[in-house]
Order: structure tokens, then C-alpha cells, then sequence
């Protein structure tokens, strides 16, 4: 049975090596965003111990990542937002294992997002996407977020910059 919890450090090697073969597989499909270096083990410890990074289980097997937090790229000053007042819930660092790729991990990852966003009282969530990877582009315009005019660079290890998206969190009320 497919669960969603917050990892814990005794993850941690595990989570490492689900982010590097992600990585392989990006860089042999001409995706230069992650490789070897990105996210680097410290940080993924330091969503692990901020509580902010969650993983996809089933049974003992980890299919997947996402960081929720509140924390923005300094780069997200300069765009201009739709939903400028809003408290945003950020994602970061979405990762479906190579084997499990391709099955609906990901909308169940995006989806868990959106629901923690309304458990959470946050009115928008925003992230960003390497904006040389279609595929990826697509799926976040599929599940409802919408691109903002700029992309941003985060910084001169990316080749390419990255797509800004976000999308309102709506409460719905049954009658």
C-alpha cells in the first residue's frame, strides 16, 4: 500500500541514491540540472531534519521525494507573481525513482502537495522547473499551474534557466 510520510535521517543513503540515479538519467537524456551535484547530501540532511522533505512508500521501497517548505530561491523577488499577497507553500526537489518513473508517482507527490497546502492554510503554491525540459514543463501546465512571464537562473552551475510556476489553492465546499 502506497503511503506518504516525512523522512527520517536512517533514509538518508537511500534518499542520496534515489536523487543520483535521477540524476544519471537526466544527464542521459540531455538534462544538465542535477548530475552529481545537485541536491548535495547536506541539504537533503537539512530537509530531512526541518522536516520538509516527505517520501513515497511502498512497503520498504522509496518511490519518491518532495521538499515542501516556505523557503524561496532569492531569484523569486524578481518575478512577478500572480498571487503576489499570498503565504506560498514552495516545492522543491520532486524526484521519482528511474524503475518507478512514469507510473502517476509524481501527481500523487503534487497532489499530497496541494493537500498539505490546504491542511496548512497556505493560499498558493510555487515552484520552479529547468525550462529546457519539456516533459516536465508540461506535466505542471497539466496539473493546473500556471507559468509566470520570467524564468530565473539559479546560478552558473545551470546551463539553461528555470521556468517559474505557481497555482492557487482553493478550498472546496460540499453543500
Amino acid at each position: 500500500m502506497l503511503r506518504i510520510e516525512k523522512a527520517n535521517l536512517t533514509q538518508l543513503n537511500r534518499i542520496i541514491a534515489l536523487y543520483r540515479a535521477c540524476g544519471k538519467k537526466m544527464e542521459e537524456e540531455g538534462f544538465d540540472n542535477w548530475g552529481d551535484f545537485y541536491p548535495p547530501a547536506a541539504l537533503i540532511q537539512e530537509d530531512i531534519e526541518s522536516e520538509a522533505l516527505f517520501c513515497l512508500l511502498e512497503g520498504e521501497e522509496l518511490l519518491g521525494v518532495i521538499v515542501l517548505n516556505e523557503v524561496q530561491p532569492a531569484q523569486f523577488e524578481a518575478v512577478q507573481w500572480q498571487y503576489t499577497a499570498a503565504v506560498c507553500l514552495i516545492v522543491h526537489r520532486l524526484a521519482i525513482a528511474v524503475e518507478a518513473q512514469k507510473k502517476g508517482y509524481a501527481k500523487k507527490l503534487m497532489e499530497f502537495a496541494e493537500l498539505y497546502a490546504l491542511k496548512n492554510a497556505y493560499s498558493a503554491i510555487r515552484l520552479d522547473a529547468y525550462s529546457i525540459n519539456e516533459g516536465l514543463l508540461k506535466f505542471y501546465r497539466q496539473l493546473g499551474y500556471q507559468s509566470t512571464k520570467e524564468t530565473i537562473s539559479l546560478g552558473a552551475k545551470w546551463k539553461h534557466s528555470f521556468t517559474c510556476f505557481e497555482k492557487r489553492v482553493l478550498i472546496s465546499f460540499k453543500i
